[in-house]
């Protein structure tokens, strides 16, 4: 019996060992003879992929994951095949799984989206384990993200992380709350985005999958707005290295925040920091066009227009690429039109961009430089048209002698350019021909006609005609040099040409005013004609000003000048409606009915009059009061930076009525509070403004602002100045209203305390700095950071202004460097209040109080 039980208990134990090997070796054979192949031939697929370049589009949402570019097709391809082998021959083997998965990812390489999805929905079947499962949601997200399956991608995302099971690992979860932020962001969802990329940041352990993420989140922060923020997500790009091109990219976006901050010196030294860098040789130019475009936006557009000039014009101007070039353009464009005023100019650069590059600007999405070119070119002629007319109707208006001593100066002055040209300018063409095409410097062009001396009919003729000279009339194609050769012998001729017709500029110079007395107006009929013309001009160029260019102040100047024109009549039914939607635009009820008023009763039967009945209802009589105080109580309500400059110019359009006043202190009020706002200043025990102590009408005679107070405020600054301005406007248009004492009081401050601040010691002139006792690190302990930065990594440093006396004691402090909105001022704050202790000065000629400035490292 015993011998049958041992009988029996081998063969069960045999039968066992039989099935667990039989398992094991279906395994074996199914990773070997299949799947082996299979991996291996997605790994070599794989990595033809990752050898690809990599690009970033910085203007638009980058990818957390590298997304799929036709590389290794065949190679996934032949995983397929493998991969659909093992679930064929092998159904029962562990490497179900991992088959399906190399699968989908094949698919997925291949650009085979939909196929794909399948396959990991698949996975999400028959996974087995947590990292599966976790793939499957990550890799189902990314292919919706290719298809642009945004709405659906956000939806599936979020319901996985809903149930995410907590003991799972986190690392997964962070990079499917990476691709839940991705989808937001495609949908410009910037503040859930915000949400899951902060959260993937904290999760997510791989360092080149970190390093997107951040740089992802940088760009979302950006369009929030959020510049310190954003400024920081670069930073840690730079900490995680995802590659170099991230890495690029990231600093510049750093330069351009801090452009946009208005920290020039900052992005200066960022750019010029890249344009150094041996890795950047190709991207030179385009960062000297930066660092110019930096100093344009700083306000020094001297310097900028040498740098854009530099790049047109200098050693390195054949190898900048021809949209670069067409950048540059449009960059020189804009400081002509809105930094000089020299529209003809501005016309030409316009010109040259468009020319070169027809498809959309890089580095704006608003102008376009071929509609600029027309525009500032229409602008041009309409002004030499006004200028013509008007100087036609000046010699018409001469006697016969006092015209004959207005010919003779024209002549004069003529010949003079003339001669000028002859002795220094014509010698271009001389050079020319000695020199040949081996001599391509760019000579310095003469400036005393504008640029290209394009305000110098005979000079504008010798330079066409020494580009002949040296060009010929090519064509814009290749080979054109086999067709400079065989016109090689007809340039002596075309040079001698040339030369004749500059001997003959004194002739010329008689025929121009010869031309000039035949269009001078004799008559009545022939001055009037003139005069249309040139009200037609101005009418025109009001127009153009108003719509095209956004200037209508300047546009009004036209429409009236149209106005006064008796000769035009016809135009001056337009010319009204154009002042009436000038008004229109600009929130002014008073002129807008005045207006209104006017066209209807002077040119009651007109579409003019008609469009005025459907624009305001035909009623014109509401009263001006109820107007007024309607629009200055929705002023009251705006939140923008608009708001101070909204109610300063309702009181000044309305400045007869007996509430402008009031208006108008009211617009200092916001004024003042939004420079206080802008200064960085925090203190706690400050709460009230300087208008708020100001306001109360019955504190007037009494009102003191305290030493500490007048401290904490810093009175200096683009936005004081307009603090500044605006009292001086209200002292010369009110000097006798009620409001008068209290802005005599706020005007004595600001100059009391600017005669202050100019005579404050600091630290740099007496050669010393704070030192924080008993240390830094000890201090640094004691700053106890939000709740909601937990778990992330932080780096910086934040810049304090302090105040401090002989002793160390603060007095007061200031933010100087740019404020994140993480919270992290206010720890800081918190624990200057509490903790910080600055050792005594150790200057011997140190005032009472000194002003120093201190970085703070912040350590997360």
């Amino acid at each position: 019996m015993r011998k049958f039980l041992l009988i029996l208990l081998t063969g069960i134990f045999l039968v066992g060992c039989g099935s667990s090997l039989k398992s094991s070796w279906n395994n074996f054979t199914a990773y070997y003879n299949t799947f082996y192949n299979a991996h291996e031939n997605f790994k070599a697929g794989l990595k033809k992929v990752n050898n690809q370049p990599v690009t970033i589009d910085p203007s638009s949402p980058v990818r957390v994951h590298r997304g799929p570019n036709k590389a290794g097709y065949n190679d996934f391809e032949n995983a397929i095949n493998k991969g659909a082998q093992v679930l064929r021959e092998f159904p029962d083997s562990k490497w179900i799984d991992d088959a399906i998965f190399l699968i989908g990812k094949s698919y997925y390489y291949r650009q085979e989206f939909y196929p794909a999805l399948q396959k990991f929905e698949e996975l999400m079947d028959a996974g087995s384990s947590p990292k599966m499962i976790s793939f499957a949601v990550i890799w189902k997200g990314r292919t919706q993200l290719d298809l642009k399956q945004y709405r659906s991608g956000i939806s599936y995302l979020e319901s996985e992380l809903e149930q995410y099971p907590a003991k799972w690992p986190q690392k997964y979860r962070g990079e499917i709350q990476a691709m839940a932020g991705q989808h937001h962001a495609m949908l410009e969802n910037w503040e859930e985005s915000s949400d899951y990329l902060f959260d993937a940041t904290s999760n997510i352990r791989d360092k080149t999958l970190l390093g997107r993420t951040y740089f992802l989140l940088g760009q979302v922060l950006e369009q929030k707005e959020r510049y310190g923020e954003a400024y920081n997500a670069f930073g840690e790009v730079q900490n995680n290295f995802p590659d170099f091109e991230y890495l690029y990219w990231s600093q510049f976006k750093q330069a351009d925040i801090a452009r946009e901050e208005k920290q020039f010196d900052l992005a200066l030294d960022i750019f010029q920091r890249l344009r150094n860098d041996d890795k950047n040789l190709d991207r030179r130019g385009r960062l000297l066009f930066e660092i110019a475009k930096t100093h344009e936006m700083r306000g020094e557009p001297k310097q900028a227009e040498k740098l854009f000039k530099n790049l047109l014009y200098g050693t390195e101007s054949q190898s900048q690429p021809r949209e670069l070039q067409a950048d540059i353009y449009f960059r020189l464009g804009k400081i002509y039109s809105d930094q000089y005023d020299q529209y003809q100019v501005a016309a030409a650069y316009f010109d040259s961009s468009s020319t070169i590059k027809s498809s959309s600007r890089s580095d704006t999405n608003e102008d376009n430089p071929e509609e600029l070119a027309e525009t500032y070119g229409e602008y041009t002629e309409l002004q030499k048209s006004i200028t013509r007319a008007d100087s036609l109707l000046k010699l018409g208006s001469l006697t016969k002698q006092e015209l004959d001593s207005a010919l003779t100066a024209i002549r004069i002055q003529k010949k003079r350019e003339l001669e000028e040209a002859e002795g220094g300018e014509s010698t271009v063409i001389a050079n020319a021909e000695m020199t040949g095409e081996e001599s391509m410097g760019t000579p310095e062009i003469p400036t005393r006609y504008g640029y290209l001396n394009y305000k110098n009919a005979e000079l504008v003729d010798q330079y066409k005609t020494q580009f002949r000279l040296r060009w010929g009339d090519r064509p814009l194609v290749d080979n054109w040099r086999r067709a400079e050769v065989i016109r090689g012998a007809e340039r002596q001729e075309d040079f001698e040409t040339a030369r004749d017709q500059l001997q003959k500029g004194a002739d010329n110079s008689e025929s121009v005013v010869a031309t000039n007395l035949e269009n001078i107006p004799r008559t009545d009929e022939q001055k009037n004609q003139l005069l249309i013309e040139k009200a037609n001009a101005q009418y025109n160029l009001g127009n153009l000003l108003f719509l095209n260019l956004n200037m209508p102040d300047s546009a009004r100047h036209y429409f009236h000048k149209v106005l006064k024109n008796d000769i035009a009549e016809e135009l001056h039914p337009p010319a009204m409606y154009s002042l009436f939607e000038i008004f229109s635009t600009e929130n002014n009820p008073d002129s807008l009915q005045y207006w209104g008023k006017t066209i209807r009763k002077t040119y009651p039967g007109t579409k003019y009059a008609q469009r005025v009945d459907v624009r305001l209802g035909g009623t014109f009589e509401q009263d001006t009061t109820t107007n007024l105080l309607d629009q200055y109580y929705h002023n009251l309500e705006d939140t923008t930076s608009q708001k101070p400059l909204k109610l300063r110019k309702l009181a000044l359009n309305n400045r007869s009525s007996e509430l402008a006043p009031h208006i108008f202190y009211q617009s200092i009020e916001a004024y003042i509070k939004q420079a206080k706002n802008g200064s960085g200043f925090v203190d706690s025990t400050y709460k009230r403004s300087l208008s708020d102590d100001l306001s109360d009408s019955a504190r007037v005679d009494s009102v003191t602002i305290s030493a500490a107070s007048e401290q904490q405020l810093q009175f200096s600054g683009a936005a004081w100045d307009s603090v500044r301005f605006a009292i001086h406007q209200f002292d010369t248009t009110f000097p006798n209203a009620e409001q008068q004492q209290r802005v005599n009081k706020l005007k004595k401050v600001l100059e009391e305390h600017r005669s202050a601040s100019q005579e404050k010691t600091t630290c740099k002139d007496l050669g010393i700095s704070l030192s924080v006792e008993p240390g830094m690190a000890s201090f640094l302990s004691q700053v106890t950071y939000p709740e909601k930065l937990e778990g992330t990594s932080l780096s910086g440093k934040m810049i304090y202004s302090f105040t401090v006396t002989k002793q160390g004691e603060v007095k007061s402090y200031e933010l100087i460097s740019q404020k994140t909105s993480l919270g992290i001022e206010e720890a800081f704050e918190e624990a200057f209040e509490q903790h910080l202790q600055f050792a005594p000065l150790e200057a011997d000629e140190a005032p009472d109080e000194i002003t120093c400035r201190v970085s703070f490292p912040i350590q997360r």
